[in-house]
């Protein structure tokens, strides 16, 4: 999972230099990537690391929701 202001180009262009990536999905179906995100997120936490990125979610169908979730999560 990784979350960011970058685009998706971008991101991918970085992606190496991330230990763990999880895509939620790789469709981009938000059904999907919500019914994931909790599971990720999870594992990346238990994982250990310092930080994690996430891409931005878009702003039709579930996208707010994510985006809102990642949020309440990147300030814990």
């Amino acid at each position: 999972l990784a979350i960011g202001a970058a685009t998706r180009e971008e991101f991918e262009a970085v992606e190496g230099r991330f230990a763990l990536t999880r895509y939620l999905s790789p469709s981009g179906d938000l059904v999907e990537a919500a019914a994931g995100l909790f599971a990720a997120l999870h594992e990346l936490d238990a994982a250990g690391f310092d930080e994690i990125w996430a891409e931005k979610a878009p702003e039709g169908g579930l996208g707010p929701a994510i985006n809102d979730r990642l949020g309440k999560a990147s300030r814990k």
